[in-house]
């Protein structure tokens, strides 16, 4: 049996949660590939974060586990577009796979990882990056060559969804935000999620696949809920991106719906993605946009889906 290890940037909310999922689902998918997963390095910053049973796996320098040739895999897990970026990007370099939920990263380096990124390739995947585990991102690559695209809408930030679906109730933004923290659905700094940032580098993303272009995310217009007064039960944050004679337009606004549109319920915390193409017409994905199992579960669809390519090809 082939032994494959792997190794884990961060272990926080993403990383502990992905870490869960492997083990719950590792015995299933080592006797359906043949392959034995060790767990090798983990590199967080203060190895007092993790737990007591995985602390002699840390490594101060990040890149004595780049740079290991016995490790296939790295799981990246981290916030932020650097290091994070600077990590991948290495580890790459170094011919291995990465595994990523970070979505800044993966915007705002889309046209330097996008050889990595190419589905001749695809040592770089990131079904995580864009809403948790409704799978969106793999079926849009595949969607992508099948079919045309012509356009993206999408609610792509549960915090946002639910302080609305609140305010639609009568709370006050101030009020829903509360709720939002006191809940977890929102941090303490709630600025990417409401002035619409982390929004955008989803929509960069999707917009990326489904056009393949190359756009960045600090192009697209963006739309803050902070300000928002007249708030219906079909308010949303729409995150939207077309393709007309023009060439691409993505954005993100604060829209209200009409009650026949099919995100218009869309509630709380969940995400959902309509996709209008030419052959098919309208597909729909909805489900749970974030939450560390969520994540996890797709951070592990992509490990089947690299195995299941790695298999082909030896």
């Amino acid at each position: 049996m082939k032994t494959i290890k792997y190794g884990m940037l961060g272990f926080g909310t993403v990383g502990s949660g992905f870490y869960a999922c492997l083990l719950e689902r590792k015995d299933m998918i080592e006797k359906r590939f043949g392959v034995s997963l060790e767990l090798s390095a983990i590199h967080v910053r203060r190895v007092e974060a993790l737990p007591t049973h995985l602390q002699s796996y840390h490594v101060g320098q990040v890149d004595e586990m780049l740079e290991r040739e016995d490790i296939a895999i790295i799981f990246e897990c981290i916030n932020g577009v650097e290091p994070a970026l600077t990590y991948v990007k290495k580890a790459l370099a170094h011919g291995k796979c990465v595994i990523s939920a970070n979505k800044a990263a993966i915007a705002h380096g889309w046209e330097e990882l996008s050889q990595a990124i190419a589905f001749e390739k695809e040592l770089l995947r990131f079904e995580a990056s864009v809403g948790g585990g409704i799978q969106v991102v793999e079926t849009l690559k595949r969607l992508s060559v099948a079919d045309e695209i012509i356009e993206i809408q999408g609610i792509l930030n549960g915090t946002t969804n639910y302080i609305l679906t609140k305010m639609s109730g009568g709370k006050s933004y101030s009020e829903a935000l509360d709720d939002a923290q006191r809940l977890g659905y929102a941090e303490a700094d709630p600025y990417a999620d409401v002035a619409g940032v982390d929004a955008v580098n989803k929509l960069a993303i999707l917009s990326n696949i489904a056009f393949n272009t190359h756009i960045r995310p600090d192009t697209i217009p963006r739309a803050s809920i902070e300000s928002v007064a007249d708030v219906h039960a079909f308010t949303k944050v729409i995150a939207t991106s077309v393709r007309d004679e023009r060439g691409i337009c993505a954005s993100i606004a604060v829209k209200t719906l009409d009650h026949s549109h099919p995100l218009a319920r869309i509630e709380g915390v969940t995400n959902a993605v309509l996709i209008k193409t030419k052959n098919i017409g309208d597909l729909v994905f909805s489900g749970p946009g974030a939450g560390s199992l969520a994540t996890g579960t797709s951070m592990v669809m992509d490990l089947y889906h690299w195995l299941e390519s790695h298999k082909k090809g030896e």
